[in-house]
């Protein structure tokens, strides 16, 4: 914003020029928001690939993946039995956000761990150079 390249921190001139649909545009923005939330995670719900949000498929994708943001398209579900591919769609949502939060967790540990050295090695750095100050 402070080099005047978007109006606001809601605008998605920075990500999106064309002006397609009502529709297309808000996709971009929810996508944007979500990136920039952690507590969110994407899921983009459609009956079909194409139409005139196709052209904004990949816009999306690239907004939240490169955000780190878990992120989920299912396109045409209702092509067949939409009640059963729902479900599938739903455990699989299920699998890949409890994997997600294990990986945090795990992320989480190991920072924690090195924080942990850090104060032992700044600990005895410490001592270290204290002893030497006094002639120990």
């Amino acid at each position: 914003m402070d080099r005047g390249d978007f109006r606001s921190a809601l605008s998605i001139e920075d990500a999106w020029k064309n002006r397609y649909s009502e529709n297309t545009n808000r996709k971009v923005w929810a996508a944007k928001y979500t990136a920039r939330h952690p507590n969110l995670v994407a899921l983009e719900l459609s009956s079909f690939k194409c139409g005139m949000d196709a052209p904004i498929y990949t816009v999306v994708e690239e907004i939240v993946e490169n955000s780190g943001t878990p992120y989920f398209c299912f396109k045409d579900i209702d092509e067949n039995k939409p009640a059963g591919s729902i479900k599938i769609r739903i455990e699989t949502i299920g699998y890949f956000l409890r994997r997600y939060q294990e990986r945090l967790a795990e992320r989480k540990e190991k920072l924690a761990e090195v924080e942990r050295r850090l104060a032992e090695l700044e600990a005895r750095l410490y001592r270290q150079y204290a002893g030497e100050a006094v002639g120990v």
